[in-house]
């Protein structure tokens, strides 16, 4: 019996901006849902520097079939005038996201997208949550 090969999905992840990065789907079915993953900085910078076997949550994520946008932010001084910078750019962040995956082929949006963060403050989701209702009907 004669067996058939199975090409799995490769795609590099593109940087759009500094602090925002998209990675189309990487599963068998080559197409799949959004995701926005927010992470600090911090953390991203050290997935750079990972030398686990576990992939980092962008890859791990496209591989199970989400197409992912990764927006880091800068959350060092978390408080005053950097946390107004910071909401800044993660409005801008999540736009800019948002625009990426309506735009990628392999993303079925279907007005909905999921989002992953780990921010400290609650004020960051209400920006979120804004950003979400203004490009995606909620």
């Amino acid at each position: 019996m004669a067996e058939s090969s199975v090409t799995i999905p490769s795609a590099p992840a593109v940087q759009r901006a500094p602090n925002v990065v998209l990675q189309a789907p990487l599963s068998l079915h080559g197409h799949g849902p959004g995701l926005l993953i927010i992470v600090p900085a911090s953390y991203a910078e050290a997935q750079k520097h990972n030398d686990t076997l576990d992939p980092e949550p962008l890859q791990k994520w496209a591989e199970e079939g989400y197409a992912v946008v990764r927006i880091s932010l800068d959350l060092n001084n978390a408080s005053g005038d950097a946390v107004t910078t910071a909401s800044k750019d993660l409005a801008d962040g999540v736009k800019m996201g948002l625009d990426a995956l309506v735009a990628l082929p392999e993303c079925d949006v279907n007005d909905k997208v999921g989002a992953i963060g780990m921010l400290p403050l609650p004020r960051f989701m209400r920006v979120i949550y804004r950003q979400l209702r203004l490009k995606i009907k909620c």
